[in-house]
């Protein structure tokens, strides 16, 4: 299979974590979108989500507005959704994060940078994970997600574009030396900060390969001899046998009775003319076409 016929599956796994709530002065920018704060993607049906450490870790810095129940999450699951007729927007909220590290042995000098995060939503579409594949320097891969984050998507002139940004390029490198179950490995493609928590997969089958979270910076100065960063085209990822481990001991888990379980189906039957959700079915009346 080609790249361009593995893809369309993958963006439906794919999602941006924003923040459910914005000060007024956001608002009155006129953005389309909230800022994104990194990226995600479905392991799950049942509404787990594999992203960074540290993207969950952003989520503290999120605006509540006052009086906010404490047990409430301020974020929501950002899924642009391909339907029959353009993109749905679907905003799922965010009920609860599982420390990755504290799930999986790590191999290498710390834990590995992933948490997986819980959404209120049922029937996503998880990208596929095989347990016999190797990370091997040369294969071909892709990722996708938000790069720059809403400035990819809503910029001063208004709306860009509504989809995750694809990727295509190599594994470049295996962390610290090729072996079974490396810690890290590299590939060659720029990312950025809304990039973090972005998936890696193999271009052949579109299966996992790992998740973006850091990038190789190059440093430069300034005629005052101030450092900064300078973003390369080599980027970092944690490999999918991480996941897997963790997969292993979580469990299957419970949505908190009293809240409304999204559906995506439903969700997408219903913006669909002439289509009609029952018992978890989309059926569609193509009688007048």
């Amino acid at each position: 299979m080609t790249l361009a016929e593995i893809y369309p599956a993958i963006k439906k796994s794919i999602v941006a974590f924003v923040p459910k709530y914005l000060p007024s002065m956001e608002k009155e920018n006129g953005y389309r979108f909230p800022p994104i704060l990194g990226t995600g993607f479905a392991i799950r049906e049942d509404g787990l989500v594999a992203t960074n450490h540290h993207v969950v870790d952003s989520f503290a810095d999120a605006w509540r507005p006052p009086g906010l129940d404490q047990d409430e999450w301020g974020i929501d699951a950002m899924l642009l959704y391909p339907a029959e007729k353009g993109i749905i927007d679907i905003r799922i909220p965010v009920i609860g994060v599982i420390n990755i590290g504290s799930h999986v042995r790590s191999y290498g000098p710390k834990a590995p940078d992933l948490s997986f995060v819980r959404v209120l939503a049922n029937d996503l579409t998880p990208i596929k994970i095989s347990e016999t594949r190797r990370i091997t320097e040369g294969l071909d891969i892709g990722t996708a997600g938000y790069p720059l984050g809403r400035r990819a998507l809503d910029g001063p002139w208004g709306l860009h574009q509504v989809t995750p940004t694809l990727q295509k390029g190599i594994i470049s490198a295996v962390l610290p030396y090729p072996s079974e179950k490396p810690y890290s490995f590299s590939v060659n493609i720029m990312s950025n900060s809304g990039g973090s928590g972005s998936p890696v997969f193999f271009e052949d089958s579109g299966e996992l390969a790992g998740v973006l979270f850091s990038v190789l910076n190059d440093v430069g100065y300034t005629k005052k001899n101030d450092e900064y960063l300078i973003p390369t085209t080599i980027s970092y990822a944690v490999p999918f046998h991480y996941i897997l481990s963790a997969l292993s001991r979580v469990g299957n888990m419970k949505f908190p009775e009293g809240k409304e379980v999204r559906s995506i189906t439903k969700i997408v039957c219903e913006s669909s003319p002439g289509s009609v959700y029952r018992e978890g079915v989309c059926y569609h009346d193509y009688s007048d076409k």
